[in-house]
C-alpha cells in the first residue's frame, strides 16, 4: 500500500489559507533548531488558549492529569479522521485521570465552530491560529500530537495520525492511566492505614 506523505504544516497552512482566504501572500519561516523536550513542555504548558466562552486558561492547568494535546485544523483531512478517534480516547480518559485537548490552528474561529456543530465532540477545542502555539513549537506538519505525564513531561510526540504511531500513543497513554490508578490506589490505602 503506497501512502502519500503528509504535507508540512507551513505547506498545509498555506493551502488552507488559499482555500478559505484566497491568494494572499504567506510570509516564508526559516527553519531554526527545534527546543530541547524541557523548554517545548514548559512552553506547552505555559502558553494561554482561548476557550470556546471567551475565557483565556493556560495549558498547564491540566498538570497533574496525563494529558493528550492534539494540533490539527479543520482543512486537514488526516486531522478531521483523527479527531473522532481522540474524541473516542478522551471519553474514555475523562474518568481516569486523564484528557485530550484539541488545538486549531485554523485562522477562521467560525469555520472550526461549524466543524464541531457538525460533529458532536466532547473533547476541549482551542483556536489557536498558525501563529501560536504551532509557531511558538516550531511543529512540521499536521496532524501533531504530544502526551505529558502527570508531572507536565513529554513522553510522546509525533504523527498519531498513522496507525503504528496510534498504537504507539494510545500505548503510552494506556500505562500512564494505570499507573496514576494504581498510584491513587496506594495513596487511599495509605490514608486508611493512616
Amino acid at each position: 500500500m503506497n501512502r502519500k506523505p503528509f504535507l508540512p504544516v507551513r505547506d498545509w497552512i498555506f493551502v488552507g489559507m488559499v482555500l478559505t482566504m484566497g491568494a494572499s501572500s504567506v510570509g516564508s519561516t526559516t527553519a531554526t533548531e527545534k527546543p530541547a523536550e524541557g523548554a517545548l513542555a514548559r512552553t506547552l504548558l505555559g502558553h494561554s488558549l482561548l476557550g470556546p466562552d471567551g475565557q483565556s486558561l493556560r495549558v498547564g492547568q491540566w498538570k497533574g492529569e496525563v494529558l493528550v494535546v492534539n494540533f490539527w485544523a479543520t482543512w486537514c483531512n488526516p486531522c478531521k479522521k483523527e479527531i473522532s478517534l481522540l474524541d473516542d480516547l478522551h471519553r474514555r480518559m475523562v474518568g481516569q485521570s486523564g484528557r485530550v485537548i484539541a488545538i486549531s490552528v485554523d485562522r477562521d474561529g467560525d469555520r472550526v465552530a461549524r466543524f464541531l456543530e457538525e460533529n458532536d465532540l466532547s473533547l476541549p477545542v482551542f483556536v489557536d491560529g498558525p501563529e501560536g502555539l504551532i509557531k511558538k513549537l516550531d511543529l512540521d506538519y499536521l496532524p501533531y500530537t504530544f502526551v505529558l505525564d502527570p508531572s507536565g513531561q513529554i513522553v510522546f510526540q509525533g504523527n498519531a495520525a498513522k496507525r503504528k504511531q496510534w498504537a504507539e500513543m494510545t500505548g503510552v497513554v494506556n500505562r500512564l492511566l494505570s499507573e496514576a490508578a494504581a498510584s491513587r490506589t496506594a495513596d487511599k490505602a495509605e490514608k486508611a492505614d493512616s
